[in-house]
């Protein structure tokens, strides 16, 4: 999985919103799709060799690869929470087997699927109305509903690959609140970097005629589609 963040993300036209991690996007989807490709031209990635999926799914074709929503979601952005500056333009990747499922409800809830999970460790992608409802909890920050998890996900009786703890857990705002849903995966968090750098000096060129999506409806009030309720 791969989670872009800062100023980059509106720049080449990605979408951290509603559909997100759905093939919607052209900034998105080539970007995964680029990886993948790289995964097996160049990385060597091979059936049987060194990937040893029994059926695959269709996060391998073009991997996670999306922004945060940083304007949406009520904790810091991932890439602040690991020291960069908040204007700074950085992509994290994550490395795991797969999605594990989706969810809805309370942190009691998260904690039932992590004694489930049995990797140790866990990436949550939170859709900003789940995270808002979080909040309303009492856990105002990540780590607050990190520790919470570390304490009451662990399974007892059972042997862990490894051990459950709140900085191997990971919390992403993704989404365009049009459901209080969190997904569930066995991603473990790897590194950040700044991508700054790789930003040409005169701005990033725009083509003339976009072929990227129309950007997503965010839905604040979590009732889109319904009589008499405002789609942003």
């Amino acid at each position: 999985m791969m989670v872009v963040n800062g100023p980059v993300r509106h720049e080449i036209g990605m979408n951290c919103s509603s559909g997100a991690l759905s093939p919607f996007n052209f900034a998105n989807s080539v970007i995964g799709r680029a990886w993948t490709l790289m995964s097996i031209n160049l990385a060597g990635a091979k059936i049987g060799e060194n990937f040893t999926a029994t059926t695959g799914n269709n996060v391998n074709y073009n991997n996670m690869c999306c922004g945060e929503n940083e304007e949406l979601s009520i904790w810091e952005p991932l890439h602040v929470q690991h020291g960069f500056k908040a204007d700074e333009s950085t992509v994290s990747l994550f490395m795991g087997w797969t999605v594990i499922g989706f969810g809805d409800g309370h942190a009691q809830r998260m904690a039932e699927v992590m004694k489930s999970v049995g990797m140790g460790g866990a990436t949550f992608i939170v859709d900003p109305l789940a995270a808002k409802n979080l909040k309303n909890e009492g856990f105002d920050s990540k780590q607050k509903l990190a520790a919470y998890l570390a304490e009451h996900g662990k399974a007892e009786g059972r042997m862990m690959m490894r051990p459950l703890t709140a900085e191997s857990l990971n919390f992403v705002v993704v989404g365009g609140e049009w459901n209080p849903f969190w997904m569930t995966t066995d991603f473990h968090y790897v590194r950040t970097l700044s991508v700054d750098k790789w930003i040409p000096g005169n701005g990033i060129k725009k083509d003339d005629r976009p072929l990227r999506m129309p950007s997503p409806m965010d839905c604040r009030d979590g009732a889109c589609g319904l009589p008499g309720k405002d789609v942003h």
